[in-house]
């Protein structure tokens, strides 16, 4: 979908219902940064996940930092073939029905600042 169509549904549906807007819009919030940065692969893999139907949640809004994404606490660091996720996440509109979390927090090794900002 373009962006412009995506807009004008995201300014239609609302009017109809706000919480189908909601929860459509928050798909979209959500599986942008994988549209716009992930690689091939992990487009084949999560995407059509979407496409068939299922639903994306955005996991950024933490207790202390809110939706500042810079003031977030949540570190990723790599232990050999996995990564270990340590923080908290609150507010996370289709959580509780998503089949993708699209979670956002920084990479330790990268220090505190917006250049270490990733998903996980």
């Amino acid at each position: 979908m373009s962006c412009p169509a995506c807009l004008a549904v995201c300014r239609e549906v609302p009017k109809a219902c706000a919480s189908t807007g909601i929860v459509w819009e928050t798909n979209v919030h959500a599986i942008s940064p994988l549209v716009d940065f992930a690689s091939h692969e992990q487009k084949n893999r999560w995407l059509p996940v979407i496409a068939n139907g299922g639903l994306a949640a955005l996991a950024l809004t933490e207790p202390s930092a809110v939706s500042d994404a810079t003031g977030m606490k949540t570190t990723f660091r790599e232990d050999e073939d996995e990564i270990v996720v340590n923080g908290s996440k609150i507010f996370i509109t289709n959580g509780d029905v998503a089949d993708i979390i699209v979670l956002f927090g920084k990479w330790a090794e990268l220090g505190d600042g917006r250049d270490a900002i990733s998903v996980a």
